[in-house]
């Protein structure tokens, strides 16, 4: 082989070890970034969850209809 051609293999090999470092960097955010997606939608569950059993219970001990009056209004008319 000439050196030309043993030159363009090496640059070839260089630029595809580029290309791979790339990617694995690529890969390593989108894992970081997946992984604090996850955190935020479980956060977000629970404080829906947090907030549908607030509302239950305040509708258990009657605390919205101790608020409000019978229109479901408070003294200034919002509901």
């Amino acid at each position: 082989m000439s050196r030309s051609v043993v030159y363009l293999f090496w640059q070839a090999f260089q630029e595809l070890a580029k290309g791979e470092r790339a990617a694995a960097a690529l890969e390593n955010q989108l894992t970081s970034m997946e992984a604090k997606i996850e955190a935020l939608l479980a956060q977000a569950e629970k404080e829906q969850e947090d907030l549908e059993k607030m509302k239950a219970q305040r509708s258990e001990t009657g605390e919205s209809s101790s608020k409000h009056g019978a229109d479901g209004k408070d003294a200034k008319g919002r509901s």
